[in-house]
């Protein structure tokens, strides 16, 4: 069975209320039906309780940001990367968030995880 990494910037749930956090939910669900599924995603503490995506066979693993990002510093120092559209990041991922994302898949490398394929889902 082909295992599937899910990295998103969004937390898909059976109620959200945005397009992208909806198509989402429907794909991956879909994709578990066949394969062995780890979503990896950015998500608020409201949205993790909101979460049903494990009732589908789906390893969730959440970055809590409101948690990541609690001391203001974080956050200014994030600010070249939101503006500034000459950034590496260009206004795509706010730069304590691409951080946390890395520093979670240095730890699945360390941990030996290599999933067959990875889907990005940025909408």
């Amino acid at each position: 069975m082909r295992d599937i990494l899910f990295i998103s910037m969004y937390m898909p749930y059976d109620s959200v209320p945005h397009a992208g956090g909806r198509a989402l939910n429907y794909y991956i669900k879909t994709v578990a039906e066949n394969a062995t599924v780890r979503l990896l995603s950015l998500a608020t503490r409201t949205e993790v309780q909101k979460s049903t995506i494990q009732l589908y066979g789906i390893e969730p693993d959440y970055i809590v940001y409101d948690e990541i990002a609690h001391k203001t510093l974080k956050k200014i120092a994030s600010l070249n990367s939101k503006f500034n559209p000459f950034h590496k990041y260009g206004n795509l991922i706010v730069e304590y968030k691409a951080n946390a994302l890395l520093a979670r898949l240095k730890n699945y490398k360390k941990n030996n995880y290599v999933p067959s394929t990875i889907v990005l889902q940025w909408t």
